[in-house]
């Protein structure tokens, strides 16, 4: 139903951005991160009061459907200092795919399992010059499926930040399981590589090879790192 007259839902998620990532864009939503989500609704304004500890956050303004095109303002205050500026858009990405089955073998599973994690699927990352990179793992699903995934998602996060509020740990937990239930837990890792050469055989890895990891998450369509 159009509230107000207007054609077009709007709406705003606030996430919170790691240290490092307070200068640039986020390349995803990660369900863990989100601070509040306003939901769409057809009116001229959408907003809210929040509280939020010291740090860097992401807000990402959003319209209901991609390709609508329209100005708006987004401004922000609080009992103390705040500041906000727009994050300067992101370089394209390289996209790569690859699959987890039965024919190639590759359903390795995590490191901890040292007999098997090195079947993976692999790839080599080569830098010329240090660099400040961002990877995002993500499952591959259909569209219907993927937007059924992201909705769930929505409304189960917004019923654990309502049971959080609330002091109802029980519907907490029970709003977190089903988050983990939505999708299998999934990860990467960055490895150092003194030639470039695929990891093979069982293998125990150390702290030190690990130039960076993503979270190893269950209930998510992507990971970041």
């Amino acid at each position: 139903e159009d509230l107000d007259g207007y054609q077009n839902a709007i709406g705003f998620t606030l996430l919170k951005a790691k240290e490092t990532d307070g200068s640039r864009r986020l390349t995803l939503s990660p369900g863990e991160e989100m601070r509040f989500d306003s939901r769409l609704t057809n009116t001229r304004q959408v907003s809210a009061a929040v509280e939020l500890e010291a740090g860097d956050y992401v807000i990402i303004a959003y319209t209901a459907e991609p390709q609508t095109y329209m100005p708006f303002t987004i401004s922000a205050a609080g009992t103390s200092a705040v500041s906000l500026g727009e994050l300067p858009a992101a370089a394209k990405p390289t996209v790569l795919r690859g699959s987890w089955d039965v024919a190639g073998k590759t359903a390795g599973g995590c490191p901890n399992l040292i007999d098997s994690w090195t079947m993976n699927p692999q790839f080599r990352l080569t830098c010329t010059a240090p660099i400040r990179a961002v990877g995002v793992l993500t499952l591959e699903l259909d569209s219907a499926s993927a937007e059924a995934m992201e909705q769930e998602v929505h409304e189960l996060t917004y019923a654990v930040q309502v049971a959080r509020l609330s002091g109802d740990s029980a519907a907490e937990q029970e709003a977190q399981s089903r988050l983990a239930s939505l999708a299998p837990a999934i990860g990467f890792l960055v490895l150092h590589s003194p030639d470039g050469a695929a990891l093979s055989g069982a293998r125990e890895m150390s702290a030190g090879e690990i130039a960076c990891a993503s979270a190893y998450v269950h209930g998510t369509q992507e990971v970041t790192a």
